[in-house]
């Protein structure tokens, strides 16, 4: 069961690889360039005129302030995936959510973004599901949804509420992106995951 749980963890570092192998290349690093110029394939600092693409990679920490039932709670989550430009404006993509080694949280969401410059501002809205383990520790399927309000290009805050048939719950939560992200993401998940082998 400890092995099933940690594969996610497995998965992401080789999802950090591949992205950070695609974007630490000559020019696509997300330095500052004209607006002019050729989009890059992919940047890892999230921007909307100067990428195609960019990779998801955020550490959340979200809590419920209202609950009927049962529900998430407090949880430590790391999302990664993709979006695409597809304007100036606007961007979609989607992503895998990963809760601790020991918690066995993961999850699901398709993305839309809608841009407020060329600095990383945006709003976010996410939808789809988690599968979390209840009370009776069987794991059971929640929608989710989540609106997001990216400050920049390495932080945000989110409205967070999910719901199946054992109760709802609604809060929000702090995250970062970006770099921060998955530099903290990866120490913070490569300690987890050691603790019960110590």
């Amino acid at each position: 069961m400890q092995g099933a749980r940690v594969l996610p963890l497995q998965l992401g570092m080789l999802l950090i690889a591949g992205f950070a192998s695609l974007a630490w290349q000559p020019g696509l690093a997300g330095q500052e360039v004209p607006l002019e110029s050729e989009p890059r394939l992919l940047c890892i600092r999230p921007a909307p005129s100067v990428c195609r693409g960019f990779p998801i990679t955020e550490l959340a920490l979200n809590s419920a302030a209202y609950r009927i039932g049962e529900g998430e709670g407090e949880h430590l989550q790391w999302d990664l995936g993709a979006m695409v430009n597809l304007t100036d404006r606007y961007a979609v993509g989607a992503s895998f959510s990963f809760g601790t080694p020991n918690d066995g949280h993961w999850g699901a969401q398709i993305r839309g973004r809608r841009w407020f410059g060329e600095q990383g501002g945006a709003i976010e809205l996410g939808t789809g599901f988690a599968f979390v383990a209840g009370a009776d520790e069987k794991e059971r399927i929640r929608a989710t949804i989540d609106v997001t309000l990216v400050a920049g290009p390495w932080f945000g805050a989110t409205a967070h509420a999910s719901a199946d048939r054992e109760g709802v719950d609604a809060g929000g939560g702090a995250r970062l992106t970006s770099w921060p992200g998955m530099i903290v993401g990866v120490l913070v998940y490569s300690f987890l995951a050691v603790i019960p082998a110590t």
